[in-house]
């Protein structure tokens, strides 16, 4: 009889074995308590698959992935990680975005509700926890976010790393450390919300926590798996997400198309204002050195002529340490109010009207300098005054060096990438230019994105070196070669 009964439960066992399909899903930790919702209201859809889900960080998972763990599905904090797999061939799906993540200011120690980043700095906050900006991306958020604000070098002794986001808002949540910034989706769980004080970090201040996911390449032959991944895209998961804080996705502003327009428009923009401020101030400057005879001219030539052999990361470094929060300018803005300039647009110009001078100065001394003497002396002898001859006699005969000079530092600024990759970082929308988002997409491997925004540089290229040749031709002015 005992014989019988242990062999019916060793036959029930093995028969709802071989019946429950498993799921092993790998998630970011912000995706905690989100995912497990999700993952329940799955299952009780589907009582035949058996879900096991992993949190933990998203750069430690694609390792993981990499090397052979068996994980069927992948949600990733940073979008790039899935990205990369996919393009090394360990995904079965493409990439699908599925949330916005979204960071927070917590505190269970002090009121956060009215206060600033700045209070970070006070003596009440002895210790800081983020996670680990090596592998999880909201750690690398974060640092953007301090850094942007000015803080991160003068925080950095009190800064602890969590091995997640996860991991940082127990530090948070236990009291070890005094403030934190984590997720704004593990602060919205019930077990959080009502003991929880933060600020809402803005997302000027980093980079987009956009969130995918990709069916693994063992996942591909798990049906189950194919089930999960056209569940995420339902509207009961997207209620979900939005109830713990994350933005769903909305594919045309997530999507590479649409932040590859926005640099576009970015550099064009940037390009723009600093053509326009240069030849506004570039004008009188280089008049000056084409007609002075004071000793200082060949100094100033020489310091003008500079960007042109130093490496555009030196001029980087010193405008940051210059601008930034304890450089002497950048000390002189924050007491006027205006704030600093490195991580912001304005920054951008600052950086680019240094970069790019030589090639607006350049081409008009030489058209300057080639208005023979005896033409203003005649102008003089007609009693014309000196600014109606400037008007009207040497701006006329030197327009071919100022289109020379608009076309080159027009072009110039278009292609910088070291001075504005250390002056601006790489902040969508403020800083992330088309050269940033080129280099972005090889970074994440997405060579197709990165080969239509090289083919439109590359045309723009050519078309500037047509217009410069029918300059040429039309004997226009001197066009200084940058040495490399």
């Amino acid at each position: 009889m005992r014989l019988k009964l242990i062999l019916l439960l060793i036959s029930l066992f093995v028969h709802s074995n071989v019946n429950a399909d498993e799921l092993l899903i790998a998630a970011a930790s912000d995706l905690k308590f989100a995912m497990t919702d999700i993952v329940s209201l799955f299952e009780s859809a589907n009582p035949g698959v058996a879900v096991r889900t992993s949190f933990g960080s998203s750069g430690k998972f694609r390792t993981q992935i990499r090397n052979g763990a068996p994980y069927d599905l992948y949600f990733s904090a940073d979008i790039s990680f899935p990205q990369q797999l996919n393009a090394l061939g360990y995904s079965s799906s493409a990439v699908i975005p599925y949330a916005k993540g979204r960071l927070v200011l917590l505190s269970h120690k002090n009121d956060m509700s009215n206060s600033q980043l700045t209070s970070l700095l006070h003596a009440n906050f002895e210790r800081i926890a983020i996670a680990n900006p090596r592998h999880a991306p909201y750690g690398m958020r974060a640092k953007e976010v301090l850094q942007q604000a000015g803080l991160w070098t003068q925080l950095t002794s009190k800064i602890i790393y969590g091995d997640s986001v996860s991991h940082t808002a127990q530090f948070i949540v236990n009291r070890h450390v005094d403030a934190g910034i984590v997720a704004l989706s593990l602060v919205k769980s019930a077990s959080n919300s009502s003991k929880a004080s933060y600020l809402l970090i803005p997302e000027t201040l980093h980079s987009p926590l956009i969130q995918g996911f990709i069916v693994t390449q063992r996942g591909g032959d798990n049906p189950s798996a194919w089930l999960f991944h056209s569940f995420m895209q339902s509207g009961e998961v997207a209620k979900i997400l939005t109830e713990y804080g994350f933005e769903t996705p909305n594919q045309e502003a997530i999507s590479d198309v649409g932040g590859d327009m926005q640099a576009l428009l970015l550099t064009l923009k940037l390009a723009s204002t600093v053509t326009i401020i240069l030849l506004f101030f570039g004008i009188p400057f280089s008049w000056w050195l084409a007609r002075s005879h004071s000793k200082l001219t060949s100094l100033l030539t020489a310091l003008v002529a500079m960007p042109l052999i130093l490496p555009p990361t030196v001029l980087g470094f010193y405008l940051l340490l210059l601008l930034g929060p304890e450089g002497p300018v950048g000390k002189i803005t924050t007491q006027l109010g205006i704030g600093l300039f490195p991580f912001t647009f304005s920054g951008l110009v600052i950086a680019s009207i240094i970069y790019s001078l030589p090639f607006t100065v350049q081409p008009l001394v030489s058209a300057f300098e080639a208005i023979p003497g005896r033409t203003l002396e005649v102008a003089s002898t007609l009693r014309a005054s000196p600014i109606d001859a400037f008007f009207s006699i040497v701006l006329p005969l030197s327009k071919s060096g100022i289109l020379t000079a608009i076309v080159l530092t027009f072009a110039h600024t278009v292609g910088e990438f070291g001075v504005i990759l250390m002056i601006g970082g790489n902040i969508p929308g403020e800083t992330q230019v088309v050269s940033i988002q080129i280099y972005d997409h090889v970074e994440s491997m997405d060579y197709g994105a990165a080969h239509t925004l090289s083919l439109i540089m590359l045309v723009f290229s050519f078309m500037t070196l047509t217009l410069l040749q029918w300059i040429r031709r039309r004997r226009f002015a001197f066009i200084p070669v940058k040495s490399q």
